[in-house]
């Protein structure tokens, strides 16, 4: 069993640390809960990331870095894995870095595409900021791929979901 030196400059990637924290802490442990109270065990986090993952991977390239402009919630824990599970590069981006700021560091990583939620934009008022990051990257509002996940998917996530590192892409610590 890897520890969790093993990943920091070692030999693991961070969606493997996962995968063995699933297997030392038990596959049904709840670890996350949205802002609605929905709790995710490590298996339904795993699954959701494989299902999110699948339509994500449809529309980017293995080893693009892609930004994630989400708070902290668990929309942005699965994108986060979902990203690592198919050999894509999350970029967090914040935010409250302003236009210029954020602009200018999706240019400096490349960043082709930046997930975000509709709610998220219309919560914090971001428009002017979506409409700024539209100049440098397409914009994707994951509520739009969530309505693309059919039963493929799902079905994808359930088998990926007993079996994670035989599905994920495979990825250096370094990727």
């Amino acid at each position: 069993m890897a520890k969790l030196g093993d990943y920091i400059g070692g030999g693991g990637t961070i969606f493997s640390a996962l995968v063995d924290a699933r297997a030392t802490f038990g596959a049904r442990k709840l670890i996350l809960e949205d802002q609605d109270r929905n709790p995710l065990s490590y298996t339904d986090l795993i699954r959701a990331a494989f299902a999110l993952g699948r339509r994500i991977a449809a529309m980017t390239e293995k080893g693009e870095r892609v930004g994630v402009m989400l708070p902290a919630s668990s929309a942005g824990v699965v994108t986060f894995f979902a990203l690592h599970a198919f050999g894509r590069v999350p970029t967090m981006l914040n935010f409250t870095s302003g236009i210029r700021n954020l602009k200018a560091a999706c240019e400096l990583a490349g960043v082709k595409r930046v997930l975000t939620a509709q709610k998220f934009i219309e919560q914090g008022q971001l428009h002017d900021l979506v409409d700024a990051l539209e100049t440098v990257a397409t914009v994707t509002y994951l509520e739009d791929v969530r309505e693309k996940v059919g039963l493929a998917d799902k079905l994808f996530a359930a088998a990926a979901g007993a079996l994670p590192l035989r599905f994920a892409s495979p990825a250096k610590p370094s990727d």
